[in-house]
């Protein structure tokens, strides 16, 4: 990912579950697969219930990449002796590229309330940290909201997560309180709010 422009290009922001988009299904399991194994499980968001609930709303970014050949298998054995498999593969030939496949990259929750829009997680897998996908999904996000006319914004912060607070802040949040323990003992969340209107 030497052209960080070039990727973030490729990205795709979508709301699922999505009958319009046939990877839908494929797109949530990876999302609670990965909700699982970075949240602990007091913090993780069990997405078969909430996402019943009208006022939540879930978006991921996903690219397309080369997916591998499930069968990529270059010899049968046939009596007891190897055989080719197709009349055009050589002897030594790699296994051949699948088609492109959506890639889960990240995700994001809110719920939305009369007088609050609250990003309930924001998540980006680990393979694709550090490469700006943070910010150009919550640009993504905030457009969302705008455009469903939502007023304010706010969410939580583990107080001792000083990049994402710092993306938060250049977002234009203001931190407006903090928390004693709130995600368990010993870590502190902040809450920051951005007005939406002006």
């Amino acid at each position: 990912m030497s052209d960080p422009q070039l990727f973030l290009s490729s990205l795709q922001f979508v709301q699922i579950p999505s009958k319009a988009l046939k990877a839908s299904d494929k797109l949530l399991a990876a999302i609670k697969s990965t909700e699982k194994r970075v949240f602990p499980s007091n913090e993780a968001f069990d997405f078969d219930t909430e996402l019943k609930k009208r006022n939540t709303s879930l978006f991921c970014v996903y690219r397309l990449e080369q997916g591998k050949n499930e069968t990529p298998q270059t010899e049968k054995i046939k009596s007891g002796k190897p055989e080719k498999c197709g009349k055009s593969e050589k002897a030594g030939q790699s296994a051949k590229l699948g088609p492109l496949e959506p890639q889960l990259v990240g995700y994001a929750v809110y719920i939305r309330t009369k007088q609050m829009t609250r990003i309930h997680k924001v998540c980006i897998v680990d393979r694709y940290r550090r490469l700006g996908v943070g910010k150009w999904m919550m640009d993504q996000l905030l457009k969302e909201l705008r455009k469903a006319r939502a007023e304010a914004v706010d969410l939580w912060v583990d107080k001792d997560r000083l990049p994402a607070r710092g993306l938060y802040k250049a977002m234009g949040f203001e931190e407006m309180e903090e928390v004693v323990d709130y995600y368990s003992k010993g870590r502190n969340g902040v809450r920051m709010e951005l007005r939406l209107s002006s």
